[in-house]
Formats: structure tokens, sequence, C-alpha cells
């Protein structure tokens, strides 16, 4: 039983958190100002955080975990979000996180496949082509004069993105459980 409570607040997590990053992308797409955007996300960010300490204490779990202690660092960046325009340094930094995630999922696929040899060949490939892609994004972004004009656009095209893959792994799980039963 614990089980199954366990796996529907993850699953609950999963889509909460897709649903969020489509709105939030879409709202990026359509240039709203800064500071609406700073709002809406800093009130998502509590909310996300709020809904996961809920479903932390619903299964009679310590909050004291490192998902809980996530959860109130996400709430904090809300109001940060909220209470300051942190959302321009936000979007002005994406492409360095972007960058540094391309160079460390590259840097993962080397480490496990030479170092451990515990992935298989088309894991170690795909990892090196999404790595690969998003490196070669973010520095693209990095050296783009006109990145600052379109910022808004991309960070809202990625978020986009996010809550698309999360969707279809959601689905394609949903899929591998009902073939399993």
């Amino acid at each position: 039983m614990s089980k199954e409570i366990k796996f529907k607040s993850k699953l609950t997590e999963q889509i909460v958190v897709s649903v969020l990053l489509l709105v939030l992308g879409i709202l990026f797409c359509f240039k709203i100002g800064t500071n609406v955007l700073s709002i809406i996300i800093g009130v998502a960010l509590c909310v996300y955080g709020l809904v996961g300490i809920i479903l932390i204490a619903s299964n009679k779990k310590s909050l004291l975990t490192v998902n809980g202690i996530f959860l109130a660092v996400i709430i904090a960046l809300g109001i940060v979000f909220m209470a300051e325009n942190f959302l321009e340094v936000f979007v002005y930094i994406t492409p360095y996180i972007i960058t540094t995630i391309g160079f460390l999922v590259i840097l993962d696929a080397l480490l496990f496949r030479f170092m451990k040899n515990e992935r298989n060949l088309f894991v170690f490939i795909i990892e090196l082509v999404i790595g690969g892609a998003a490196a070669g994004l973010g520095l693209a972004l990095i050296l783009s004069a006109d990145f600052r004009a379109s910022a808004q656009i991309i960070f809202g095209v990625v978020l986009i993105a996010g809550a698309a893959l999360n969707i279809v792994s959601i689905v394609s799980n949903k899929k591998k459980e009902k073939k399993e039963d």
C-alpha cells in the first residue's frame, strides 16, 4: 500500500512540474513583462514547494530529509523571485547553465562508459548527442550578440521542451506499467 501512495505522490509531483513548466514556457514566449513573470514564477515555485512538503508529510515522513530541505529552498527561491526582479538575471545565466549541464552529461557518459564500463553503447551515444547538443546550444547562445534580445523567448522554449519531455516520460512509464500488468 505504501508503494502505491509513494508512486502516486511522485506522479502527482511530475504532473504539477510539467504543467507549471508548460505554462511558464508559454508565458515567456509571449514576452509578458518581467515583473509579472517574476511574480508568476515566484508563486509557482512556492506552490510547487508547498505541494511537495504536503506530499512528504502525507506519507508520514520527516520533512528534514534532502527532499524536504530542497523544497524549502525552492520556496525561498520563490519568495526571492516575488520580492526582487531576479528573473532578468536568471534568464541571462540560462546559457551558462545549459552549457554546464551539457558538459556534465558528456562527462557522465565518458566516466560510466570507460571507467566503470556500466553503460551500453546506445545509452553512451544518446548521452553524448544530448550533452553535445546542450553544450553547443549553450555556447552558441553565450557567443550570440542577439541573445539578450531573444533570451526570454529562448528560455520559454526551453521550459516548454522540458515540460514536453516530462509528459512523454510520464505517458511512456504508464504504458510500460500497463504492459507489465
